[in-house]
């Protein structure tokens, strides 16, 4: 066993330190007879560990806790790194669209831009929500939608509604508008078919939708132009989110390989229906995080929680996911029958004996 006399406690902290790279219950089954190899390996070559060896445990103690087992295991953890990726994508995302934006447009400066695109008109209606997505009718910030979602999402900011007569020669409207937005310091592109322009973090559109024969829809919109901070911390996030779904998932699947029938049984049904009503939102999450701003109309990474169900369900699946990890590390521990699929753990001392020979190998 381990001894105690002043020439190991230093030994004794190091070799504690790296068996940190195990799982915590893989520490609790293995942990004392992993120790104790580590210690008399070294007692027996009068050495205090090697660089190669320290490498070889902490390598095969990643390898422990990223470790997924069984085609049902793998088939979940893809739905939860989903879940894992949209979520942590669209928090990060979220956080960098706060803190990079800029302000919300008023109406009036609004209607100052519009003027400037359609001189010889005045708005028809004007609409303002300062949200970058959601819904725009009078229900809006209902309760009913607050907590379900809707049906129909819209771009925030500042929109005017200009009733005019047929447009004949659409793009001679749009180069004027062009020449007058530019010559006031907006960087003015075309994009699908609308004027897109761009100022002190602002963007304004202009397009044409046709009402009926008699009148055409000229709609400009003034919103914060989506900052490329939100979407580099958001693709930065959805790769944490797939790192943290493997490691949750070999986690909970080590430990419920030790729990009763029962409790496994309602741990996976919690998990796979929790990832399962997780994955839509989740989804369009990515979604809009892959497309990001390629068509100047840049819908939010976290916009998925705003379609209608999509919110509630995903509230529900990660109460469920959450529930499911916290079953899974209830009850104690224990050591499960030799032949049962946790053999493998017996690998770890198989490391540390060949990254012993290694080391002999080298000081010889």
């Amino acid at each position: 066993m381990v001894d105690e006399d002043s020439e190991q406690p230093p030994l004794l902290r190091r070799y504690r330190w790296l068996l940190l790279a195990y799982p915590r219950w893989h520490r609790k089954l293995h942990g004392s007879d992993m120790l104790t190899a580590l210690l008399d390996s070294a007692a027996d070559n009068h050495r205090a560990g090697s660089a190669r060896e320290a490498v070889t445990v902490t390598l095969d103690g990643l390898r422990c806790r990223l470790r997924i087992r069984g085609a049902g295991t793998r088939a979940f953890v893809v739905m939860l790194a989903i879940v894992g990726a949209g979520t942590f994508g669209a928090a990060a995302s979220w956080i960098g669209w706060q803190s990079s934006a800029a302000p919300w447009p008023t109406i009036e400066h609004a209607t100052v831009v519009g003027a400037s695109l359609l001189p010889n008109g005045e708005p028809h209606t004007v609409t303002r929500r300062d949200d970058p997505i959601g819904p725009w009718g009078s229900d809006a910030d209902s309760a009913l939608l607050t907590v379900v979602g809707s049906p129909e999402l819209r771009p925030g900011g500042v929109h005017l509604d200009y009733a005019q007569t047929p447009v004949v020669d659409r793009k001679a409207v749009y180069t004027q508008a062009a020449n007058r937005l530019a010559a006031s310091g907006w960087r003015v592109t075309m994009n699908e078919g609308r004027l897109v322009a761009e100022r002190d973090g602002l963007r304004t559109t202009l397009w044409y939708v046709n009402r009926d024969a008699s009148f055409d829809d000229a709609v400009v919109e003034v919103y914060p132009t989506p900052p490329r901070l939100a979407y580099g911390l958001g693709g930065l996030g959805a790769v944490m989110g797939v790192l943290f779904a493997w490691l949750v998932t070999a986690a909970a699947s080590a430990r419920s390989r030790r729990q009763s029938v029962v409790k496994r049984f309602a741990l996976n049904a919690m998990a796979v229906v929790g990832a399962v009503v997780s994955v839509p939102a989740c989804l369009l999450n990515l979604i809009a995080l892959v497309v990001a701003d390629a068509n100047a109309r840049a819908a939010p990474p976290w916009g998925g929680y705003q379609f209608a169900l999509a919110r509630p369900a995903a509230a529900i699946g990660v109460i469920l996911l959450a529930g499911a990890f916290a079953l899974s590390t209830t009850g104690k521990a224990t050591r499960a029958p030799a032949k049962s699929s946790d053999d493998a753990d017996g690998k770890a001392l198989k490391a540390i004996a060949v990254a012993t020979e290694w080391s002999e190998g080298a000081v010889s």
